[in-house]
């Protein structure tokens, strides 16, 4: 049961790929499901979690990997199918507002389809680096407009 097995398959038109993963997604196939998902860029890549019963944090985090990766590509995602094991993990990881998440494949297709190649972004952002304390600008801290520049940790801006 502990096999874990990544199937890439076109979408329902062109430009959708769809990255079906079975089994436990762990630290072990991180490294598998990041080449998978760097192998070809298409403007939307589905991620299909229904075949995931538990993912880790290093999964979790190559999620937000794949997050990061198409904001600053232009390119769009989105996970489908995540059971409530996963929705719970991303709710207590408190990135639930960040992930484009869908019911299932063809909800996901239906959604952002539209939305290749246009300004859609999910609910929230990930700011990586240092993020001011007072202003919570993404900006260098020295050229901090506000007078006190004390550093912040990186965050989730709504």
């Amino acid at each position: 049961m502990d096999d874990f097995r990544i199937e890439p398959s076109p979408g329902s038109r062109d430009g959708i790929r769809v990255l079906k993963l079975i089994g436990p997604f762990t630290l072990k196939n991180v490294f598998e499901f990041q080449t998978a998902v760097r192998e070809e860029g298409a403007p939307l890549t589905i991620v299909d979690l229904t075949a995931v019963p538990y993912m880790d944090s290093a999964a979790l985090g190559s999620l937000l990997g794949l997050h990061v990766s198409c904001q600053r590509h232009g390119l769009r995602y989105a996970l489908a199918g995540a059971s409530d094991r996963l929705k719970t993990l991303f709710k207590v990881a408190g990135v639930d507002g960040l992930v484009v998440s869908c019911a299932s494949v063809a909800e996901a297709e239906g959604k952002c389809v539209g939305q290749v190649g246009n300004s859609w972004q999910p609910a929230g952002r990930l700011l990586i680096g240092p993020v001011c304390a007072d202003c919570q600008s993404a900006r260098r801290i020295p050229s901090c407009p506000t007078a006190g520049l004390r550093p912040g940790l990186p965050r989730l801006m709504r």
